[in-house]
């Protein structure tokens, strides 16, 4: 390469990626996404189940998900990470199948 130092993105962008804010969740991982509601004391829901697509790449380490309720895109950086349900998996694969027709 160029350098062996720097990778091509970090001379291009100028900017590092830091593996701390930026490969927080890996790919495909079942998530809920924390929504901050204004205000506080109603009764729509705080999460949203989501699938982590990856960084955006921007400095506040800001990640894309998949949202499940609606197929949306979605930009959060703040989420909780938990195990794949069954319910999910047939959820996906019930677009998947629809998606090829």
């Amino acid at each position: 390469g160029v350098s062996a130092k720097f990778s091509p993105r970090e001379i291009v962008t100028q900017v590092r990626l830091d593996y701390n804010k930026h490969c927080r969740v890996p790919f495909g991982t079942y998530c809920e996404v924390h929504e901050h509601p204004n205000p506080l004391n109603t009764m729509t829901a705080r999460t949203k189940p989501t699938i982590a697509l990856g960084p955006t790449g921007n400095a506040q380490g800001t990640h894309k998900f998949f949202c499940l309720t609606n197929g949306t895109l979605l930009k959060r950086n703040d989420w909780t990470e938990y195990p794949m349900p069954d319910s999910v998996i047939r959820k996906v694969n019930n677009w998947g199948k629809k998606s090829m027709q």
